[in-house]
């Protein structure tokens, strides 16, 4: 197979400095450009993919938070005027580096068309392109695809570099005064409230929340264990934007039950509309709830409603539940068992939990919760490696518990052919739901390698073209 005129004779004849034809010198120096031009492709890549999960973490920073910003000029892509940092002193400003290739840039901004809609003039939100290849036609299409009515312009005076741009997104909040307040690099979308909260920290807010027309209606015929919906409505005037609001429903004995509400902006009010299930074990000794709202902004001013007073229709509880059949049923699919529960219940009134849970060596490890077939009947599954091989017992447990708070439950032997031997090891657990078993991004590592291709090829793409 041909190498491109490339063979290992080539060091040697730069070691020895052997004069070689210009052919084979034209191409040497293709072949070494080409190479260069992917590394810089690849470095690329790698810029435009930087979200780190930890925005904070040891992230060394070149302007450091509670310094001076460095002052900057920006020339808008369509407006085509040309503003200054410390045009803005006296309110917020927050600097969005960006490049309209980026994923994570562009996932980020309906969260800036929010910021920008709450606060409106009090902030002022300048966008700079860090790409030098992107133009000025190319930034303004881009502006306008995802509604960005602040400033956009190119970095045209190394303003990242002064800045410390290394990965975009990169965001910058500068306080009042020129102050870098806070910095962030990469976004997700629990990103959006935080910066959001930042910039709250600098503006005044000393305007309350205000509830109205706070009322309730009964979905059904009548808000009991068995219909336990009820809808709540109101209307929140705020001047900013609502940060918590909460429905907290009080029964006897100084019982509390809080959900939180989602109120939806509606021109100059936030709108409550929606239902609430309430825990049937908090209804079930009631025979009256209270319910108020609390509405909070993000300087914590709030305003609490009066109360409001929900009728219960009460059923009582005479017996508590019985088990009456537990079937278990093994069987081996590939190196797994399958493990299916099926269990009959008798209960007069409503069951408010009922769980199965596979003891492992006499401890609970693998608790799910049983599903309802009908009025009576209940299941489960479970899935395990038949590499236990130190397992000694395998038990299986259910429990019930009624809205009284009446429990009972009941073991048995699962039926195995496992191995006993050795079981004194513990079995290792298996990731809970929510364990991140992803690998570290290895991202720095990869620029690493690159910069070094990179210099290497130069190093000999200079010393094979010197005279």
């Amino acid at each position: 197979m041909k190498e491109l005129g490339f063979n290992h004779s080539f060091l040697e004849n730069i070691n020895k400095g052997v004069k070689i034809s210009e052919n084979m010198k034209q191409k040497y120096n293709i072949l070494i450009l080409v190479i260069i031009f992917f590394s810089c492709f690849t470095v690329k890549n790698v810029y435009s993919s930087s979200n780190p999960s930890d925005h904070t973490g040891d992230t060394i920073w070149k302007i450091e938070v509670g310094t001076q910003a460095p002052d900057f000029s920006i020339t808008d892509v369509d407006s085509k005027i040309t503003y200054k940092l410390s045009d803005f002193t006296g309110k917020p400003v927050m600097l969005d580096f960006f490049a309209t290739w980026c994923t994570y840039c562009v996932q980020a901004l309906p969260h800036l068309v929010d910021i920008y809609e709450i606060f409106g003039d009090d902030i002022q939100i300048i966008s700079i392109d860090v790409d030098e290849d992107e133009t000025d036609s190319q930034i303004s299409s881009f502006r306008k695809a995802h509604d960005m009515d602040w400033i956009v312009g190119s970095d045209k005076e190394n303003i990242g570099d002064a800045y410390g741009v290394s990965g975009i997104p990169h965001f910058v909040i500068i306080d009042q005064d020129q102050i870098v307040s806070y910095q962030l690099i990469g976004f997700a979308e629990e990103y959006g409230p935080i910066i959001k909260d930042e910039i709250y920290k600098l503006l005044p807010d000393t305007v309350a929340p205000t509830i109205t027309d706070f009322q309730y209606t009964i979905v059904g015929d009548n808000l009991s264990i068995y219909s336990p919906e009820v809808r709540v409505f109101a209307n929140i005037t705020e001047d900013r934007e609502v940060y918590s609001t909460k429905l907290i429903l009080s029964g006897d004995s100084d019982t509390e039950v809080s959900y939180s509400l989602n109120p939806k902006r509606d021109g100059d009010f936030f709108i409550i509309n929606e239902t609430v299930s309430v825990d049937v074990a908090f209804l079930y000794p009631q025979d009256e709830i209270g319910a108020k709202l609390i509405v909070s902004d993000f300087k914590g001013n709030e305003d609490i409603s009066s109360v409001l007073t929900i009728p219960i229709t009460h059923y009582d509880d005479t017996s508590i539940p019985e088990i009456v059949k537990i079937d278990v049923e093994v069987s081996e699919v590939s190196d797994k068992f399958q493990i299916d529960v099926g269990v009959v219940i008798q209960e007069d009134l409503f069951l408010v939990s009922a769980n199965a849970t596979l003891l492992k060596n006499y401890e609970r490890w693998y608790p799910k919760p049983l599903m309802q077939v009908n009025s009576t009947s209940w299941k489960t599954s479970f899935t395990l490696s038949k590499t236990m091989a130190h397992l000694c017992e395998l038990n299986l447990t259910i429990e019930l518990m009624d809205v009284a708070s009446n429990i009972v439950h009941e073991t048995l032997p699962v039926p195995t052919d496992l191995d006993p031997s050795g079981c004194e090891v513990d079995e290792p657990t298996e990731p809970t739901e929510g364990t991140d078993t992803t690998e570290p991004t290895k991202t720095p590592i990869s620029m690493f390698i690159v910069f070094i291709t990179l210099f290497s090829l130069a190093s000999i793409y200079y010393i094979f073209n010197k005279k």
